[in-house]
């Protein structure tokens, strides 16, 4: 389940993201989703992306949010993970 690029954000928070074909955003298995999950309730930026554009928005909204409200942003991330999981692409 860990996501394909982690890394630090510019203000050193945690980064997890995991990276779908385009279109494909909702191809998380349970594993994957559990993962961003953890890291999210943990305070980290995870999310599930298909495009630079998409995770740009993503991180952007985030930001703003977590200025404001720790406890928003991380709600605002979890509302992005699918609620279907499709494990069938898990290895």
């Amino acid at each position: 389940g860990f996501s394909d690029l982690a890394g630090v954000t510019p203000n050193g928070i945690g980064c997890f993201i995991e990276l779908k074909s385009v279109g494909k955003r909702s191809n998380v298995s349970r594993a994957q989703s559990d993962f961003l999950t953890r890291k999210i309730r943990m305070g980290a930026f995870a999310c599930c992306t298909d495009s630079v554009v998409n995770i740009a928005e993503t991180y952007r909204i985030w930001s703003m949010l977590l200025k404001q409200n720790g406890e928003e942003a991380k709600d605002y991330l979890l509302s992005l993970l699918p609620d279907k999981f499709n494990d069938e692409f898990t290895l």
